[in-house]
């Protein structure tokens, strides 16, 4: 395992910015780690990035509307975006189909009790917002949502994460440093960074699965 102030020093020293058994800084290895984690932010938004979801559940009867995030209704990581859910009851669990928000707009009874089918997720901020078509009258929640890789909170956590990701991070943090003290970024460099990252996305393709709406069967 590594920490965040390992990947830092390591990619202070692949930059160039401190040489090979040099002590780097304090400020040296904090403002590294920012980068880090202002890095790892972006990489949350590209989707062969995310090698993992989590499932989120919250009681739904007679909600329309859910929030999700450190202050929601449903007190969570807030989600970067929301891939899957069903309303799970006694009777058996119903799939949700997720819409953009202007297709549940167009709804004319947004207050309509039934099963839930239709949802619209908003990456608000600070909690998102899920919104539900038709009401639930019963039942829990189920979500699959993607959320922030990684949360550096202190650097000298050790950070938990699949094969190849510390090899990407340092050598990407390198390039980024590279930028940040106006080094010259080598072309081996950038090929390097760039081929560790493209692995990581090529673990992370999963093949797709066809649906069919059960009422066509």
């Amino acid at each position: 395992m590594r920490t965040a102030a390992d990947i830092a020093q390591r990619a202070l020293i692949r930059s160039g910015v401190i040489a090979a058994g040099e002590t780097p800084t304090a400020a040296e290895i904090s403002d590294a780690v920012t980068t880090l984690g202002d890095m790892l932010d972006s990489w949350s938004l590209e989707h062969l990035l995310v090698f993992g979801t989590t499932e989120l559940t919250a009681p739904i009867a007679g909600r329309a509307r859910l929030t999700i995030g450190p202050t929601g209704d449903l007190i969570a990581t807030r989600p970067n975006s929301v891939l899957t859910g069903f309303v799970r009851t006694a009777q058996g669990d119903t799939p949700i189909h997720m819409a953009a928000p202007e297709f549940l707009d167009g709804m004319r009874d947004k207050t309509e009790q039934d099963e839930a089918y239709w949802a619209a997720y908003e990456g608000a901020m600070p909690d998102g917002v899920l919104t539900l078509w038709p009401v639930p009258s019963d039942g829990v929640l189920h979500l699959r949502v993607t959320q922030p890789i990684v949360t550096i909170v202190d650097m000298n956590d050790e950070l938990v994460l699949p094969p190849g990701w510390f090899h990407a991070m340092t050598l990407n943090l390198a390039v980024h440093l590279c930028e940040e003290y106006g080094f010259a970024i080598t072309e081996t460099l950038a090929s390097t960074a760039a081929n560790a990252k493209g692995a990581i996305k090529r673990a992370n393709i999963r093949p797709a699965v066809a649906t069919f709406d059960q009422a066509l069967l």
